[in-house]
């Protein structure tokens, strides 16, 4: 999704209104594009994946969860490998406070012996790892 830099969100009782159609106007876009890329076949994938991670605050005594919001600040410590190591990962900003995006720095590598969720799970888990362990510091 990418951060949102300018605009800002409308309120609900100004999208009530207009609700069905943008609801309309995504069913429509998907079926042109399934129609158009539905005989498509042999595609690579080239990129891995994105991720958006919400990062949160597990109070466990009192059983309860609560947005963290230090994505900023986690983003600067994140992303600071990105200049300097080849096959790291790319950290952005997301909508909210406490959201920040994930991709890969650098396309997945595959071994045909190996299926594909064992890279794209690898790639997801030590992200998440990367986040954990950003967040105690934080």
């Amino acid at each position: 999704m990418g951060l949102l830099s300018t605009g800002e969100p409308l309120e609900w009782s100004e999208l009530k209104d207009i609700v069905d159609r943008v609801k309309l106007q995504g069913i429509r876009q998907f079926i042109s594009l399934y129609k158009r890329l539905k005989d498509r076949h042999g595609d690579c994938l080239r990129w891995g994946d994105e991720v958006e991670y919400l990062v949160v605050k597990f109070d466990h005594s009192n059983r309860r969860v609560r947005v963290y919001l230090v994505a900023e600040k986690s983003l600067e410590t994140l992303s600071k490998d990105e200049k300097t190591e080849k096959n790291c990962f790319l950290w952005r900003p997301e909508y909210a406070a406490y959201m920040i995006e994930g991709t890969p720095g650098t396309k997945f590598t595959f071994f045909p012996n190996l299926p594909f969720g064992f890279y794209w799970n690898s790639h997801c888990t030590f992200r998440r790892l990367m986040l954990i362990d950003i967040r105690k510091v934080s």
